[in-house]
């Protein structure tokens, strides 16, 4: 999806089908190769991909409590500008990474999950200027 810009806010509702270790957001999405990667389950992690590769864990976060259970219906909050990166679940921050190495281009993010079924709805983009 396109963000319009390459510092923004997004929140979004997930809703989990079955406990989960794999739901994600790309952000900074240049292309498949070149992105960064939010995931949550039973912890939450920054994750980054340069040239189609894994190139890094930037951050993780201690467990999450309550992990993610099928049924949850989660809103999840992430703030991405310049180096920085904020998430939020269930209105807590779990992530808050500085890192000079995360990617500064790309103006498009992805939502995904480890199950076919799971949903989101309720997004919400706004540019950061």
């Amino acid at each position: 999806m396109e963000a319009g810009a390459t510092d923004y806010d997004v929140t979004v509702t997930h809703v989990a089908q079955a406990a989960q270790t794999g739901p994600s957001i790309g952000i900074r999405f240049s292309d498949t190769n070149n992105y960064v990667s939010l995931a949550w389950g039973y912890t939450a992690g920054v994750h980054m991909y340069t040239g189609g590769t894994f190139t890094s864990n930037m951050q993780l976060s201690s467990a999450l409590n309550p992990a993610i259970a099928a049924g949850d219906s989660n809103t999840i909050r992430f703030v991405a500008c310049g180096p920085m990166i904020i998430m939020w679940y269930k209105g807590n921050i779990v992530i808050n990474a500085y890192e000079p190495r995360i990617l500064k281009t790309g103006t498009k993010f992805s939502l995904a999950g480890s199950a076919a079924t799971e949903t989101y709805d309720n997004l919400v983009i706004k540019s950061i200027a």
